[in-house]
């Protein structure tokens, strides 16, 4: 007699909705019922969800008031798995009341360790003497300091760059060049990069200063790492590089390597993605995102769907062993999917 599998209600939250599609497709035992929830009431992540709703105004602004909210309407709706996007690190800081009502959340670390990961210069500092690879920088948010910064690395590095030490979607990120050619820059729209002196007068009038660092520009190729760990063990990964049009699939590039090592000593969880950028022959760490990446999409045409086996394991249906490993050779056009063979 064939059994009828349970079925568990995930709620997503906003800023995780996307990947109910991802989810669905992969559910082919019907195991879960997918709840969606977002501000925008003509979210396209709707029509993927069993049901869903519009979150009321106001919960992001308040501490705490999304976590209430969280908590009560996960009691009122029988939720067994809370994955929070936007709302996360107020459901960190209140995990223990969820826990205590039955409610698994499906989170990457404890408060501390997210906000350690969301700054660069926290995290680079944090990763001293670990032996874990970081490029050379330094932190600055006034001219006097940036000024200082400069004529420590700039005689011995040939190119450096600045971005804010938290931020997303490289916003404020640029590389300095040496030259006078702003209308050059400005009429082609060359968005990556800034003469030295123009961001030397942009800090000199900026009146609330904000933390940048400094470091050297790293010249080789950029990888995004998508990750499923698991209490601290990577239990799954795939690396993806673009070229050109394409993004290429790795799963033995270092990159996941120190993804692993990253994995083990921040104890991270759910889905996470690292990014590194390779420098005469060696891999760097750029960042780690306590989160999934935008393109998490195309690590799922491995044969690895994330989103899935996350949520698999916060519920303890199913254990590492249990998870696939990616498939390698796998091409993605960034408007579509092709697999090589």
């Amino acid at each position: 007699m064939n059994m009828i599998p349970e079925t568990h209600r995930v709620w997503l939250s906003r800023g995780l909705s996307n990947v109910t599609d991802v989810a669905r497709t992969t559910d082919r035992a019907g195991r879960f019922e997918i709840l969606v929830s977002h501000t925008e009431p003509d979210f396209p992540g709707f029509s993927f969800a069993d049901r869903h709703w519009v979150e009321p105004e106001g919960l992001y602004g308040r501490e705490d008031m999304f976590a209430d909210y969280a908590l009560l309407r996960c009691q009122e709706m029988d939720v067994r798995l809370l994955w929070p996007g936007k709302g996360a690190p107020q459901v960190m800081a209140r995990r223990s009341a969820f826990e205590a009502a039955g409610i698994r959340t499906l989170l990457a670390g404890d408060a501390d360790t997210c906000k350690l990961l969301d700054d660069k210069a926290a995290i680079y500092r944090d990763l001293e003497g670990t032996g874990l690879p970081v490029p050379e920088w330094m932190e600055f948010s006034t001219l006097a300091a940036f000024d200082d910064a400069w004529s420590a690395m700039r005689p011995c590095v040939p190119s450096l760059c600045i971005k804010p030490t938290v931020s997303i979607f490289a916003l404020g990120f640029r590389r300095i060049v040496e030259d006078d050619d702003e209308w050059g820059r400005f009429v082609s729209n060359d968005q990556y990069r800034i003469g030295l002196n123009e961001f030397r007068r942009i800090l000199c009038g900026v009146q609330k200063p904000r933390a940048f660092i400094l470091m050297r520009t790293l010249e080789g190729e950029e990888r995004s790492v998508d990750c499923i760990a698991h209490n601290g063990r990577l239990v799954a990964a795939v690396s993806r590089v673009k070229r050109g049009r394409t993004q290429h699939i790795e799963t033995d590039h270092p990159a996941i390597a120190i993804a692993r090592a990253l994995v083990e000593r921040y104890a991270l969880n759910g889905v996470i993605n690292v990014q590194t950028k390779d420098h005469e022959g060696r891999t760097y760490i750029l960042e780690v995102n306590p989160r999934m990446s935008g393109g998490m999409i195309y690590s799922c045409q491995t044969g690895l769907h994330l989103p899935y086996w996350a949520m698999m394991l916060a519920l303890g249906n199913a254990s590492p062993e249990d998870v696939p490993q990616p498939s390698n050779g796998v091409v993605a056009p960034i408007q579509g999917v092709v697999r090589m063979g």
